[in-house]
């Protein structure tokens, strides 16, 4: 099913109460906003996750469901809080709801001035940003209202190294679960042991917690669960990190898909 905002892919086989949530793969950039912003961001849309969607193409034959967003984070940022707070009080340098720079330190708009007014805001928001969580809360309900519980993945990828946010490269994956608190200890331990057998650096809550998505919608009390997951680029792009990279990607896939399925009957029991 395809929506102008995002894409809802429906599963192929009996449905599990998990949806894979891509909110930073989109490229889409509406003509009067694109005319606002500088031609070399256009050109490389560099804090894009590149083919996520895609990695996670598999998901359909488990029962599970993925939503990706179409709309480019240049526009709007899907994983930041709707009133532009804070996720980390810590000195890194975070881009906001509407970013003025992107990840490198780059100057977004043309006009290095340019401010959006409070108006532009809430017109993204309204147009590009809500269409998004209540599409999440409308199959998050489903699940529950069908299951009794109900896992939220949200799936991110990054540039290996980006000094503005880290002067360290980053690990291959980083589970987010803001603290431990978006999901059940259970589903916790489960995907930092699956990950940890795939030989692959795992980290928890650090240096990512875990974005605003996860952080609104997780909810173990009320059987709500949500973890975040980040890799590194090039744990299945080419060493440029643009291009999906058919010897790593294959790979990623199995480590993904391994770790999905240990999830699948501790929701379903």
């Amino acid at each position: 099913m395809t929506k102008n905002l995002y894409n809802l892919y429906q599963p192929n086989a009996p449905a599990v109460p998990i949806l894979v949530s891509v909110p930073h793969s989109g490229t889409m950039i509406p003509p009067a906003i694109q005319s606002l912003i500088h031609p070399e961001i256009q050109s490389t849309l560099d804090d894009t996750d590149f083919y996520a969607d895609q990695l996670y193409s598999f998901v359909n034959e488990l029962g599970i469901t993925l939503i990706s967003a179409t709309v480019s984070r240049v526009v709007i940022d899907l994983n930041r809080n709707k009133n532009d707070h804070r996720l980390y009080n810590d000195g890194r340098v975070t881009t906001g709801l509407v970013p003025l720079t992107d990840f490198r330190g780059q100057q977004i708009y043309s006009d290095p001035d340019y401010q959006p007014e409070p108006e532009e805001v809430n017109r993204r928001l309204k147009l590009f940003y809500f269409p998004y969580y209540d599409e999440i809360e409308r199959v998050l309900s489903h699940f529950k209202i069908n299951f009794g519980t109900a896992l939220l993945w949200d799936a991110h990828s990054i540039r290996r190294h980006l000094p503005l946010i880290s002067p360290d490269p980053f690990p291959d994956l980083i589970l987010g679960t803001n603290d431990g608190s978006s999901a059940d200890s259970q589903i916790i331990d489960t995907c930092l042991s699956s990950l940890h057998t795939s030989g692959m650096e795992v980290t928890h809550n650090d240096p990512f917690k875990g974005g605003n998505i996860i952080r609104h919608f997780g909810n173990p009390q009320k059987n709500i669960h949500a973890v975040q997951l980040e890799m590194s680029k090039d744990c299945y792009l080419d060493n440029q990190e643009i291009e999906m990279d058919q010897t790593k990607a294959p790979k990623m896939k199995k480590i993904l898909r391994a770790t999905l399925e240990q999830l699948i009957p501790i929701l379903i029991k």
